[in-house]
């Protein structure tokens, strides 16, 4: 099944509130920034942003992520989580990951087939962000044998060193990337209580496709789940362009 970035984007929060299994139980309230860009008939073929986390309660498990879509294929994503499995080791911490819904193959340090809500590729690494510090996060198209492998690294703007994340090979037809995508985070676990949600502020730089094409329209949302959702969630934009999520009480 083909699934657009409204579906996906909303998917994450619509399986907390699923999950939380009581009465009593809060769901996160989502952020999303959606950007739209000029269409471009065979599709982009990099998309890059930068990704600084200001402040996260230690151990908290949240992931911000720059979702990303086919002009004829799926959908899928790359980001920094703070306190995630691992795929290498089933290790839990800091690490980067990027994934395609119903891509056919991967390659790289610890990437392979996910299933449940869909099934795909996703490839996962260890990464030792630090805070406000700021990442460039990279997605792009190296062509092979009439396929397409979508390749993702990041990158320390302090250090200016990249880390490559894995490579993703995805159907013969799927064409570029489409010119509409979204960030978000996420807070991947049930909440007793929206008292008990741990705090985090990151800042998405303006992202660009293809090295130089700017964003032609930006909006922001807040999504809820339920009646239970917690309302401490914020959005605010800055001067320079980028973006400011906020998720938990200050």
């Amino acid at each position: 099944m083909k699934r657009t970035l409204g579906q996906l984007a909303l998917l994450t929060i619509a399986i907390l509130a699923l999950g939380a299994g009581t009465a009593h139980a809060a769901g996160a309230q989502g952020t999303y920034t959606w950007w739209t860009w000029p269409d471009s008939s065979s599709g982009y073929r990099l998309f890059e942003h930068t990704l600084t986390v200001e402040a996260v309660t230690e151990n908290a498990p949240y992931f911000w992520a720059h979702q990303i879509g086919f002009k004829d294929g799926d959908v899928g994503y790359i980001g920094l989580q703070s306190n995630g499995i691992r795929r290498a080791d089933q290790s839990v911490g800091k690490m980067a990951i990027f994934s395609l819904w119903n891509a056919i193959g991967s390659s790289g340090p610890a990437c392979g087939r996910f299933s449940g809500e869909g099934e795909g590729e996703s490839c996962s690494v260890a990464y030792d962000w630090q805070l406000n510090r700021p990442y460039r996060l990279l997605v792009w198209r190296s062509g092979e044998g009439g396929y397409n492998w979508w390749s993702a690294y990041v990158q320390d703007l302090y250090a200016g060193t990249y880390t490559f994340i894995g490579r993703i090979l995805v159907p013969r037809g799927w064409g570029g990337l489409s010119s509409l995508s979204v960030m978000w985070t996420e807070y991947f676990r049930a909440l007793a209580s929206c008292a008990d949600q741990p705090y985090s502020r990151v800042r998405f730089g303006v992202p660009t496709a293809d090295g130089r094409v700017s964003p032609s329209t930006r909006s922001n949302e807040l999504s809820a789940v339920g009646p239970d959702t917690c309302a401490n969630a914020r959005i605010t934009n800055t001067r320079s362009g980028s973006v400011i999520h906020e998720m938990g009480p200050r």
